[in-house]
């Protein structure tokens, strides 16, 4: 790996170091001086928009009782919430959201506390030896529940990707086929609930126009149409599609110095 490709295959290292420092980490990425070195140092382009850390990550703000490791037998209705990256240390609110839907429609959660972050910019950056490390440490956490039948629900869809497709690759065995066989994407899961009449649709208005585009992760696992089909759900919400391709971020692609240019030119 050159240095660009193994910093930015571990963010996930520095999302501790950045949240608990955020208030410096924060003023560092609106910093153009601060920028200008991170490009020189660690090849993150300065033009390149970073998302901010969160002050308290997820897995340090959510309830403590939802962190407790349930019996085995538990509630069959029960699910395993894993949260990623981006979502932890950069918009736990969106996390906090999704568990405000589970809790709405009276779905049992457990949030494993140890999880790490997926591995799939490893992956992506090509480094087998330091993705198969994650997934060895993801699936000792999961495999027992995922032979109970509770499903693996992920918010970010290359997680959901990675423990999917990934991980029988990496880590061959039992545990990572179990595991792939239970991983759903929120919106798949939603969806899937809705489709099963177990998913309240009692939701307020919202006199709104937004763009939605399809993620390619999404598209990948062929779960394209289950966000926008949840949405239409939401009375007096227009939706206006937006399929255009990729949007040239391919994961840390959009982020590298040597191809910030190409990508923005993707993205258009």
């Amino acid at each position: 790996l050159d240095h660009t490709d193994w910093i930015l295959s571990r963010a996930h290292s520095f999302g501790a170091f950045g949240s608990t420092l955020s208030m410096a980490a924060n003023w560092a990425i609106n910093n153009s001086t601060a920028r200008w070195v991170m490009e020189k140092m660690m090849g993150i382009h300065r033009d390149r928009k970073l998302p901010l850390f969160s002050r308290r990550s997820f897995l340090r703000s959510v309830p403590r009782k939802l962190t407790k490791r349930p019996r085995p037998g538990s509630d069959p209705d029960l699910v395993i919430f894993f949260v990623d990256y981006y979502a932890n240390y950069h918009d736990p609110e969106l996390a906090h959201a999704f568990l405000a839907i589970l809790q709405h429609n009276q779905i049992p959660v457990y949030v494993p506390p140890d999880q790490l972050a997926s591995g799939m910019a490893m992956v992506s950056a090509g480094d087998l030896i330091a993705a198969r490390s994650v997934a060895k440490e993801n699936l000792q956490i999961l495999s027992e529940f995922a032979r109970e039948g509770h499903q693996i629900v992920c918010l970010e869809p290359a997680a959901a990707i990675c423990l999917k497709q990934e991980y029988p690759m990496l880590v061959q065995g039992e545990d990572s086929e179990v595991v792939a066989a239970q991983v759903r994407e929120a919106g798949e899961f939603l969806l899937q609930r809705h489709e099963s009449r177990r998913l309240r649709t009692d939701l307020g208005k919202l006199d709104l126009e937004l763009d939605y585009h399809t993620p390619c992760h999404i598209k990948a696992l062929s779960t394209h149409s289950s966000l926008k089909t949840l949405l239409a759900l939401i009375p007096e919400l227009r939706v206006n599609t937006i399929e255009k391709g990729c949007s040239g971020m391919a994961g840390t692609y959009g982020l590298a110095r040597e191809t910030f240019e190409t990508s923005k030119q993707i993205g258009r």
